[in-house]
């Protein structure tokens, strides 16, 4: 079962001092209960106080023993540096842990996926039995017969493939 822990806090920018402090006291709640033989899969969301934006992710789902405390809050601090500013500069009002507890300890390959802060982005996408990457830039779907500039998006009729590439773009904003 999927349990959340959610903590208050209104209008802190989130920062290595916020994080070091939510995930202790996240451990002496929770993971201090039940530290002998478990161990936790747990993830970290913030909620922006701007109820537009939502809520972020600050890592992926990762298994931790209770000794992997340290670890786990060096991987969030190095993954929070790899994140685009827009996580840090904004006001948070919560933070959430969720987390399932599982029998057992964590294997050596679990705790080295803490050390391991890569995106794990897809590249390709499966449409109409064609792999597409998953891209803007229209050269990486093929060569590029064609382009026309309409008024508020441009155009690209790209060789070997069944489509219509488009692109959307305001003039203002488009770089070739």
């Amino acid at each position: 079962m999927i349990n959340i822990k959610t903590y208050q806090s209104p209008n802190l920018y989130l920062n290595n001092g916020v994080i070091v402090s939510y995930v202790n006291l996240f451990w002496k709640e929770i993971f201090s209960l039940i530290k002998d033989n478990k161990h936790l899969m747990i993830l970290i969301k913030v909620e922006y106080t701007d109820k537009s934006i939502g809520y972020r992710t600050l890592a992926h789902l990762r298994k931790v023993n209770f000794d992997d405390k340290d670890l786990f809050i060096d991987y969030i601090i190095e993954r929070l540096g790899v994140l685009t500013d827009s996580y840090t500069v904004l006001p948070i009002s919560r933070i959430n842990f969720s987390y399932i507890i599982r029998e057992g300890l964590v294997t050596t390959s679990d705790k080295a996926s803490l050390l391991n802060i890569e995106d794990k982005t897809l590249c390709w996408h499966r449409f109409n039995n064609m792999n597409l990457p998953i891209t803007m830039i229209p050269s990486e779907y093929g060569t590029i017969l064609t382009r026309e500039e309409m008024l508020l998006f441009t155009r690209y009729l790209v060789k070997n493939l069944l489509f219509r590439w488009r692109s959307y773009f305001k003039k203002t904003s488009f770089i070739s």
